[in-house]
């Protein structure tokens, strides 16, 4: 699912908006696609990257998803 290694950490909000949608897009459609990290959001995460995160799924994540 979405990477708690590199772009969570470590990329810009938009680079996580990117990873959020692109996830949506390819695993959501057919339905029971819940969006996760592989792991817990780790205390170093910037603040910002976790909005992105769930703002992002929260607009985006309804079903039915259009792509």
């Amino acid at each position: 699912n979405l990477s708690n290694q590199s772009i969570i950490p470590h990329g810009t909000p938009e680079d996580v908006i990117k990873e959020v949608r692109d996830k949506i897009k390819i695993l959501a459609p057919g339905g029971g696609y819940i969006i996760s990290g592989g792991h817990n959001i780790q205390a170093d995460v910037p603040p910002q990257n976790i909005l992105a995160l769930f703002d992002t799924a929260y607009q985006e994540g309804h079903y039915p998803i259009h792509n």
